[in-house]
């Protein structure tokens, strides 16, 4: 849920895409330590958020990488899959400390219905958390 998310504010970049596409391989780069982020060739082995502080202590430029886990093809069951979904519409939009989304796609194969909903969702929650600040 929401509530176990953590608090103090950090902004948060937060890494999404299909199962086995790369983010924790990607996260692991971006942090420059080769197994932080559990990786495997088997699909849908991350299946929490998983934060990462980067530049912990600074007075400015520190913030959290979120590994999130894959949509698609990962074999969960499907009432699972359902929860994800839905928490990462409602993180999306009301998530505040969400400061930005890297999607990423497999490019060597054609764009796929999971990828399109992402896309769809973080549109929809942009769309919304523009119109709450210009009505508030």
């Amino acid at each position: 849920s929401m509530e176990t998310l953590p608090t103090g504010g950090l902004a948060e970049v937060a890494f999404v895409g299909r199962s086995n596409v790369g983010k924790s391989s990607l996260v692991n780069m971006v942090l420059g330590r080769r197994a932080i982020a559990y990786t495997s060739k088997t699909p849908g082995k991350t299946q929490q958020y998983n934060y990462f502080a980067v530049n912990e202590g600074r007075a400015v430029g520190s913030f959290h990488l979120v590994d999130m886990p894959g949509l698609g093809f990962a074999k969960v069951a499907a009432p699972l899959r359902a929860r994800w979904n839905a928490f990462l519409s409602e993180y999306f939009a009301s998530r505040r400390e969400l400061r930005m989304v890297v999607h990423l796609i497999d490019s060597q194969v054609p764009l796929q219905e999971t990828d399109v909903s992402i896309m769809q969702m973080v549109g929809a929650a942009v769309a919304a958390r523009s119109e709450q600040e210009g009505s508030g």
